[in-house]
């Protein structure tokens, strides 16, 4: 599975919810944010982006409730929910905001010893930076559909 953005964002947290299901997922500039960087997102922001799936009009520390631990907390629930045969693509832009956040996944899945590839390329969260990843991306996709074999 390949996706950008919120789709990376998607695709990472489908691969973690339904483990052993996607061979290979490849990211490009994945929407990870940090929970410090929710905490401290402007209201309009907040609600904009997280306020349907967390709760509108949250405040500090109540952003990250219930809601987002049991769903969307992907930098810190890896390690209990990967599998080993699976393999991770990383890409993000070296001027994106969500550099840390695609950091912090990448230190985790070291931690945890799983196969990934991480890149970082001069760019930012764009159009030009996405097309010019997707040959990498899918690449890395292919590579690793080679060894899979479908049910007879």
């Amino acid at each position: 599975m390949g996706e950008l953005s919120i789709g990376g964002f998607g695709a990472l947290h489908d691969t973690l919810k339904y483990p052993g299901l996607f061979k290979a997922t490849a990211v490009l500039n994945g929407a990870l944010r940090t929970k410090k960087e929710i905490i401290s997102m402007d209201m309009n922001k907040y609600n904009r982006r997280y306020g349907k799936a967390f709760g509108l009009n949250l405040v500090g520390e109540s952003r990250v409730n219930n809601k987002f631990y049991e769903d969307f907390d992907i930098l810190n629930t890896t390690s209990n929910k990967l599998e080993s045969e699976g393999y991770f693509y990383l890409d993000c832009g070296s001027k994106d905001d969500f550099l840390i956040g695609n950091t912090l996944l990448s230190f985790n899945l070291r931690k945890n010893k799983m196969n990934y590839t991480f890149i970082v390329r001069d760019g930012g969260h764009d159009w030009s930076y996405w097309t010019s990843g997707f040959v990498g991306m899918l690449l890395f996709i292919s590579q690793k559909m080679q060894d899979f074999r479908f049910i007879d």
